[in-house]
């Protein structure tokens, strides 16, 4: 299991909402007795268009309204961080292409003040 801090979401991915399934579930956390008689934690999964799907559990407040929002904010988080990889990945293999373009032979060059072509 991993924990880590995602970083706010800048919306470059768009999620609609009516897509996501949310499912209420029961869980420990803040509450004390009201936990176990409330489903007040959400558990999120949403397939983007590419077929990737992202869930998420989230248990940190009483409301399960506020757990929904949550939940549609960490989605949309990890969506943006895949996103963000996948960018820089692909920027990272263009950038490692430059170094394999061949080059020709030169047929003009600048000498003085005139091209002057190669023999």
């Amino acid at each position: 299991m991993q924990i880590f801090r995602l970083p706010a979401a800048t919306d470059a991915v768009g999620i609609d909402p009516a897509s996501v399934e949310m499912q209420a579930i029961r869980a420990g956390g803040p509450g004390g007795q009201h936990q176990n008689k409330t489903s007040s934690a959400i558990r999120a999964r949403w397939t983007s268009g590419n077929g990737q799907v992202y869930a998420v559990i989230v248990r940190d407040t009483r409301s399960q309204h506020q757990n929904r929002r949550l939940a549609m904010e960490r989605l949309a988080a990890l969506a943006d961080a895949e996103k963000a990889e996948a960018d820089a990945t692909r920027q990272d293999e263009t950038w490692a292409l430059h170094g394999q373009l061949q080059r020709g032979e030169p047929r003009w060059i600048f000498e003085g003040r005139q091209f002057k072509e190669v023999k």
